[in-house]
């Protein structure tokens, strides 16, 4: 059983057409969708894809398209929910980490934060 890694949707589907089978689909760097193909006979359908002597019933090549592409749309949305639900958590940790006073009051030099007879946070005090 022969397998071919592309990134290549045209490609893919047209393997699917010849035969192949989807394996896999891999996400890589958050931008691009590797599929695995296996199956039998692979690299010569390969080659007469590369060659341009491919024949492919065009109502089945636009079903594997189809699929691929609902692939592609749900691996990313997928991709792009786990992002926001870890930035979420990330956004809840920091908040939490600020009510348990981990987050101290930034202090300038040469002053003082406690509060004066006018009253102001920080002012010079006044003798």
């Amino acid at each position: 059983m022969e397998e071919i890694v592309t990134k290549d949707i045209f490609r893919s589907a047209h393997l699917l057409c010849m035969g192949g089978h989807l394996r896999k689909t891999k996400l890589v760097r958050n931008q691009h969708i590797l599929f695995v193909i296996q199956g039998h006979g692979l690299e010569l359908e390969d080659q007469r894809y590369r060659t341009g002597q491919a024949l492919v019933n065009p109502l089945q090549l636009r079903e594997a398209l189809n699929l691929l592409r609902d692939l592609v749309f749900e691996k990313k949305a997928h991709f792009k929910e786990r992002k926001r639900h870890d930035n979420i958590e990330q956004t809840g940790n920091r908040a939490d980490q600020a009510k348990r006073g981990s987050a101290s009051p930034r202090r300038v030099e040469g002053h003082s934060n406690e509060k004066t007879r006018s009253g102001v946070e920080g002012a010079v005090p006044v003798s």
